[in-house]
């Protein structure tokens, strides 16, 4: 995680402490309800990598990264779900929650964020399509890339990072809700139905080989594309299809496979707890 991404993330914890100044916060969880084909679960600091297995659970300062024809569907404990498509990389850079009722149900169940929470992604590479439930006063969302960022609240939404040579492209597409895209600073709204294409180039520090990306082009919304909408909807419907799969009254979380079929007709134990509990 760069400095850039660690002030970012500081600052956004003592925003959220300030605004629960009197709960109590926590990590929060995120569970791997699928596992299709080669998937790879990376700390950030020590890089130590080991395969990803559905039923796992893990917090921030974790990357999940796919191989081709893999994806992995995570869940959170805020509500929130992330389906990561092939040849892709993203990071929980940040997931904090207050304490919450643990007899709020599975975190499949949720129809909005049980507290405060605040969360940070970051795609390095390809693509995410996620599902946002209603968040409380004060909870945060926000997806990051090299060059760009979105706020979300409440919503399905894809984001696409495409590195080509010199240049890295980032694609914000607002499926449906509310959706804020910021560029250089700049916000720019999204609404349901469109996207945003930011392009920058990569630039390398001679004396630190640090890689940082000067934005070039920033586009004028529009109407997603197809396979753009495509990718939202498909995500919605396994998101969906877990949701309507049957909650046994005892956990059944057993490490997926190499190469394994997604199964989303079973909850694997996915059951709410108290954030750090």
């Amino acid at each position: 995680m760069n400095i850039i991404r660690k002030i970012l993330s500081t600052l956004a914890v003592t925003v959220l402490f300030t605004a629960v100044a009197q709960a109590q916060i926590s990590e929060g969880t995120v569970k791997v309800f699928t596992v299709k084909g080669n998937v790879s679960l990376i700390d950030i600091e020590t890089k130590k990598a080991e395969p990803l297995r559905r039923g796992m659970e893990f917090s921030a300062g974790k990357m999940v990264s796919t191989g081709e024809n893999s994806t992995a569907l995570l869940l959170f404990s805020n509500g929130a779900a992330v389906n990561v498509s092939e040849k892709s990389t993203v990071s929980v850079d940040q997931f904090i929650q207050a304490k919450f009722d643990p007899q709020l149900g599975s975190y499949l169940r949720l129809t909005e964020d049980p507290s405060q929470s605040k969360t940070e992604l970051y795609v390095e590479e390809g693509t995410i399509a996620g599902q946002v439930k209603r968040l409380q006063n004060g909870s945060q969302y926000d997806v990051n890339t090299p060059n760009a960022s979105a706020g979300i609240r409440g919503t399905d939404y894809v984001v696409t990072v495409v590195i080509s040579g010199g240049q890295l492209s980032t694609v914000i597409t607002n499926a449906s809700g509310d959706v804020v895209a910021v560029a250089q600073g700049n916000p720019i709204g999204l609404s349901p139905g469109e996207s945003v294409t930011i392009t920058a180039n990569r630039v390398v520090d001679p004396n630190t080989g640090t890689v940082t990306y000067d934005v070039t082009d920033i586009g004028t919304p529009g109407p997603a594309t197809a396979d753009e909408i495509q990718t939202a909807n498909d995500a919605v419907d396994q998101i969906n299809d877990a949701t309507v799969a049957p909650v046994p009254s005892v956990p059944t979380a057993t490490p997926g496979t190499e190469g394994e079929t997604p199964v989303l007709d079973i909850d694997p134990g996915i059951n709410v707890s108290p954030a750090g509990g």
